[in-house]
């Protein structure tokens, strides 16, 4: 959310050496399926942290993640080398 990104920035800036202020730091909140399959941009990492309840995906919508077509999503927007 855009709180956790504000506080990122702010309140741990000194614990994460500020490394959202880093240049090659694409932050983006938004719904991650959707998002990638409306760019052609290319990263070296993509951080998928959608899910954080006891179950395997707390929020049923991000399955679509988890599942072939969502992992061949985020696999065809790394680079060759990436994770």
């Amino acid at each position: 959310s855009e709180t956790v990104v504000r506080w990122a920035r702010t309140h741990f800036a000194g614990v994460n050496h500020d490394a959202l202020a880093d240049p090659r730091v694409d932050v983006r909140v938004a719904e991650l399926f959707d998002w990638l399959g409306s760019t052609d941009a290319s990263f070296d990492i993509i951080l998928n942290d959608v899910d954080n309840g006891p179950l395997a995906l707390a929020v049923t919508a991000n399955e679509r993640l988890y599942r072939t077509e969502g992992l061949r999503l985020m696999r065809s927007r790394l680079r060759p080398g990436g994770g």
